[in-house]
Parts: C-alpha cells; sequence; structure tokens
C-alpha cells in the first residue's frame, strides 16, 4: 500500500532525527540500520538539511575512529562532503595529536574525502 508523501515526509524527519541521535551512541550496527530506514522512505538523503559527515564524524571526536561502512553507506545515499566535514576530518584524524592511531578505515576514508 502506498502512502501519502506527507506520511512519508514526517517518517523520513523522525528516522533523520533518529540517525542523528544514533551517532552519538557509536554503534555502527545502528547507524546503519537507521540509513537503511532512511532509504526505504524513498526520499532522497539531499533533503537532509543537517551536515551528515560533519555531525558524524563530530561524535566521535578523539574517541573512536570512524567505521567506512558506515562512511560508504553516507556516500552512496548521496550524502554530499562538505568543507566543514573535509575540515573536521583532517583536524580530528589526520593532522591532531591522535594521528597516530590511523587505521585502515581512516585511510579510506581520508582517500575518498581529502583531494
Amino acid at each position: 500500500m502506498f502512502k501519502k508523501y506527507s506520511e512519508r515526509l514526517e517518517e523520513f524527519e523522525m528516522l533523520t532525527n533518529r540517525l542523528l541521535l544514533s551517532f552519538r551512541s557509536g554503534d555502527d550496527t545502528e547507524i546503519v540500520t537507521n540509513i537503511l530506514a532512511l532509504d526505504e522512505t524513498k526520499i532522497s538523503f539531499n533533503y537532509i538539511s543537517a551536515d551528515l559527515l560533519f555531525h558524524y564524524f563530530n561524535c566521535f571526536g578523539y574517541k573512536k575512529t570512524p567505521d567506512f561502512i558506515v562512511f560508504a553507506q553516507l556516500i552512496q545515499h548521496g550524502v554530499k562532503v562538505s568543507p566543514e566535514a573535509r575540515g573536521l576530518f583532517r583536524k580530528l584524524y589526520l593532522e591532531g595529536k591522535h594521528s597516530i592511531d590511523i587505521n585502515d578505515d581512516v585511510i579510506q576514508i581520508s582517500k575518498c574525502i581529502i583531494k
């Protein structure tokens, strides 16, 4: 059965908020689940006004490195890499005092994000 666009939009907004909150949990499985749930609404991620990559990188800070699978899912679904997200990634993971903790995920993301 088809849902009205207004119902899908309401669900999309709720799922977007849930995704932003899941970034704080640090649970990559939960984040990917929320991304896939957003995709099921069939509304483009371009309509999300929040800078998802910036929020994703910012929620971890120096506590944890970002996961390439989550990053790839966001990019695959049309999330753009903003200059702010690029700068924050560079500052936190490549130029920061924790840059010695670079793992394969950080290297893969840096190949995609840093130009």
